[in-house]
C-alpha cells in the first residue's frame, strides 16, 4: 500500500475496533490502541485493562462463567444460558489434522532440511532419482508450511546460503572454508528464522 491508502486502512481498522469494543463494553482505547502501535497484553493484563470479560482456563469453567451474562444483538439484549449444556467435540478430519501438523515450526524447518540436502544429494549424484523426488516434495510442503507460520525472510536466505555454500565445497577446493561459513550461515538462518511469539493462556 502507499502511505495514504495505509493510513486509511488504519484508520477503518480502529474505527470499526473501537465501535464493536464499545458496543461489547470492552475497553475501546486499548482496542484502538492495538491496531495503530500494535499493542499486546498477556491474558492476565487483558482481563485488568477490561479489554476481556474474564479467563476460563477449561471449557467447563468457560460455560459457568459466561451463564447470565447479558449478549446485546440488534439493539435487543439476551441473556447467555450455557450452564449444564452439553458439550460436543468435533476433532478435525485428515486434512486439517495435516495441516496442523505442517504448521508446526519444528516439521516445517525439517522439511526444508530434506529437501534442501535432497536436491543437493541428488546434484551430488545424478541419477539417484529418489533423493531428488523426496527432496522436491518436502520442499514444496516445506514452503507451504512456512506461508502460515511468522517466518523472517533473512533466515530463510541464511539457510538457502548455507546450501551454496556446501554445494560449491563440492564443486571446488576451498580448504573447508565453504563449509565451516555453510554451518555458520545454517545455525544463523535457524535461529533467525521464526519471529518469536508467545502463546497465550485461554480468554473469553
Amino acid at each position: 500500500m502507499d502511505s495514504t491508502l495505509a493510513r486509511k486502512a488504519t484508520n477503518d481498522a480502529a474505527a470499526f475496533a473501537r465501535s464493536v469494543a464499545r458496543q461489547r463494553g470492552r475497553n475501546a482505547v486499548w482496542a484502538e490502541d492495538a491496531v495503530r502501535h500494535a499493542v499486546a497484553a498477556s491474558e492476565t493484563e487483558a482481563a485488568e485493562l477490561h479489554v476481556v470479560d474474564f479467563i476460563a482456563s477449561n471449557m467447563t469453567e468457560l460455560l459457568e462463567r459466561a451463564d447470565g451474562r447479558p449478549w446485546p444483538a440488534r439493539r435487543e439484549s439476551h441473556t447467555i444460558a450455557t450452564r449444564g449444556r452439553p458439550v460436543e467435540v468435533m476433532a478435525p478430519g485428515f486434512r486439517l489434522g495435516l495441516m496442523a501438523l505442517l504448521a508446526d515450526p519444528n516439521v516445517a524447518y525439517l522439511l526444508m532440511l530434506i529437501g534442501f540436502y535432497g536436491i543437493l544429494f541428488e546434484l551430488q549424484n545424478p541419477g539417484a532419482v529418489l533423493p531428488g523426488i523426496v527432496g522436491a516434495i518436502a520442499l514444496v510442503l516445506a514452503f507451504f508450511a512456512l506461508s502460515t507460520l511468522p517466518v523472517n525472510s533473512a533466515g530463510i536466505a541464511l539457510i538457502v546460503l548455507a546450501v551454496v555454500f556446501f554445494l560449491a565445497e563440492v564443486k571446488m577446493a576451498s580448504h573447508g572454508l565453504l563449509a565451516a561459513g555453510g554451518v555458520l550461515s545454517l545455525l544463523l538462518g535457524s535461529l533467525l528464522l521464526f519471529h518469536g511469539e508467545q502463546v497465550r493462556g485461554p480468554t473469553a
